[in-house]
């Protein structure tokens, strides 16, 4: 996690990694997880996505990231798995971002 936002694992250890997501896209993220753990998938259903992760620094960048919804033994979604890769700039990968337009000099304003 050091490598890839800045942030020490004993730091958010135990902490919501909403820290990690970005102020303007807070409410956005809560309401298509709660949606997307009703329906048992994303509304992308991509293998996987850029997503922007807010670093300690305060700067913004694209992490490509694949979800990974968790089931119980009736098939429930219980949670989701996120695997989160080094950054990119737009246009560097050809992974879906609903992201990237707005994403105006990567900054958390």
């Amino acid at each position: 996690m050091t490598t890839y936002t800045g942030f020490k694992a004993n730091d958010i250890i135990g902490q919501t990694l909403s820290l990690l997501i970005p102020e303007k896209y807070l409410e956005r993220h809560w309401r298509g997880f709660h949606a997307a753990m009703v329906r048992g998938a994303t509304q992308h259903d991509q293998p996987a996505l850029n997503v922007p992760l807010r670093h300690q620094d305060g700067t913004l960048a694209l992490h490509p990231a694949r979800e990974i919804f968790l089931r119980d033994a009736l098939g429930a979604s219980v949670g989701v798995l996120v695997i989160i890769h080094p950054a990119c700039r737009p246009g560097e990968n050809d992974l879906l971002s609903p992201y990237e337009d707005a994403l105006q000099g990567f900054t958390d304003e």
